[in-house]
Formats: C-alpha cells, sequence, structure tokens
C-alpha cells in the first residue's frame, strides 16, 4: 500500500493536489522511486537466495573458499547461506553445515580420547579435499578437542558412490593419491 491510500485511510491529512501534505507525499513517493532499485541491488548483494553467481562466488572468496568450476548454481547458494549463518556448536549442527558446504560426513564424539571422528565419504563442493575438511573441522572445535578423520581409503563403495563412469572418472585425470585423500569427484 502507497502513501496515499495509508494517510487516506486515516482520514487526518487534506490529500487534494496543491495542499502541503500532498505536496509533501509527493516528494516522499518520488525520493523512494529512486531509492528502490538501490535497494534491490543491496539486498541481492547480501542475501544469498537473490545474489547472482559472480556476488556469491566473492562471498565465498571472502570467506577464503574458491568455488569449484562447474559447482550448480542452488549448491552454490546453498553453501552461500550456511556460510552466512555460521556452523552451530553441536554435532547436529556442524554436520549440517559441512553438508550444506557440499561435504558427505556424519561427527562422533569419542569419549576419554578428547577427539571428534569424520566418517563417511568426506570432502566435496567448497571443501577442496580431506585434509582441508579435517583442517576446517579443527578450527570449529572447542580448544582441547582435537579432530580426526575415518574416510578411509580408495574403495568400489567410494568409486560407486561418486556417480561417475570409468570414462568421466579418466577424464578428470586425477592421481590415485589425490583420489585416495578424497579428492573423488562427484558425478552432480
Amino acid at each position: 500500500m502507497g502513501l496515499f491510500p495509508r494517510m487516506a485511510a486515516t482520514g487526518l491529512y487534506d490529500l487534494r493536489p496543491g495542499a502541503s501534505v500532498f505536496r509533501e507525499l509527493s516528494a516522499y513517493e518520488a525520493a523512494f522511486a529512486l531509492l528502490s532499485p538501490a535497494l534491490e541491488r543491496c539486498e541481492a548483494s547480501f542475501f544469498s537466495p537473490r545474489a547472482d553467481r559472480a556476488q556469491l562466488e566473492r562471498l565465498c572468496a571472502l570467506c577464503d573458499f574458491r568455488v569449484p568450476a562447474g559447482m550448480e548454481l542452488s549448491a552454490l547458494r546453498e553453501a552461500s547461506a550456511a556460510l552466512a549463518r555460521g556452523p552451530g556448536c553441536t554435532p547436529g549442527a556442524l554436520e549440517s553445515h559441512f553438508r550444506a558446504l557440499g561435504a558427505d560426513l556424519s561427527l562422533r564424539e569419542q569419549d576419554g580420547q578428547n577427539r571428534v571422528l569424520a566418517e563417511g565419504l568426506g570432502a566435496g563442493g567448497l571443501i577442496p579435499d580431506n585434509a582441508a575438511l579435517l583442517r576446517l573441522l579443527a578450527a570449529l572445535l572447542p580448544v582441547g578437542v582435537g579432530a580426526a578423520d575415518n574416510f578411509g581409503s580408495l574403495s568400489w563403495e567410494r568409486l560407486d558412490a561418486s556417480g561417475l563412469t570409468a570414462a568421466q572418472l579418466d577424464e578428470k585425470d586425477l592421481a590415485w593419491a589425490e583420489i585416495d585423500a578424497g579428492q573423488l569427484p562427484e558425478a552432480r
């Protein structure tokens, strides 16, 4: 609802053309009309559901993440929203945060060892490899709590879970050590 209908609904103001209130409201509407596109651009810049790909990539860069080539816009939006939200502190919140960034893991606290164990397929999306995932996890844990992984090594299950055919995997031109370190790409 615009300014004129709102003011008219009160019945308090003289809204006839030429009246001082009419001229004042006209000036406000003209200013809002000029301001509206700037507000739209600002809103699109700060809210990932409305931002374009370049803006989302800049947000990721500000958080020290490089967006991999070919990452779908929907996955990038989800990852950017997770970066803007922050990770939370419970194991479930951390798992959700890492999933939004593209990693597939579950966290298990290891009692008596002051350590959190990450298990699953590991890195993906904005997280380039399992070593980077482990460093990020360790940075989010309380002081004195370590991070370890049990992502395992290359297996048929991990190859099958990637969704890649042998030809697609060969196209990626990865060394076995890169695949074994958790850099196995997904078909997404």
